[in-house]
């Protein structure tokens, strides 16, 4: 199975994978992901302040970005016959332009490379996060993914 999906995959290389469905991000996301990381930064987390900055209110985190383009990696990923998906990092991540609260995210994906990885498949997927109403993705990354059996 591992040599054929590697295949399937680097047929793929290049190829949009389509997008996610679009998800609105709230200042309680925020704010949440902000107490779990510890990333509780006035910019992220007090609307009153952040509405005195150039951005006019707050914005999501950049590492909240991130992590959202690893789950639409996963979500664009065509894994059939895949036991598992594990993380297995992340390059190149570059943040474009801040995010407001309570934009609108998806994301979009192409494969860049996939190759044998022992017993399973390692695949770099490059991601986009767009902002609904914006014309370039607000944050870019490669995403490594090894998809196991």
């Amino acid at each position: 199975m591992t040599a054929e999906r590697t295949a399937d995959l680097s047929a793929r290389i290049g190829e949009p994978l389509g997008e996610t469905p679009w998800m609105r991000i709230s200042q309680q996301n925020i704010n949440r992901f902000g107490d779990l990381t510890g990333d509780t930064q006035w910019i992220h987390t007090d609307p009153y302040r952040a509405a005195h900055t150039p951005f006019g209110g707050t914005i999501v985190h950049g590492a909240y970005l991130l992590s959202l383009a690893i789950t639409f990696a996963g979500q664009l990923l065509p894994a059939e016959g895949t036991s598992m998906l594990v993380n297995a990092g992340v390059s190149a991540a570059r943040f474009r332009s801040a995010v407001p609260v309570d934009s609108q995210v998806c994301g979009s994906a192409s494969i860049v490379s996939a190759e044998d990885f022992g017993d399973a498949t390692l695949a770099e997927i490059r991601v986009a996060v767009h902002v609904k109403g914006q014309s370039k993705p607000a944050t870019t990354a490669t995403v490594r993914m090894v998809l196991h059996d």
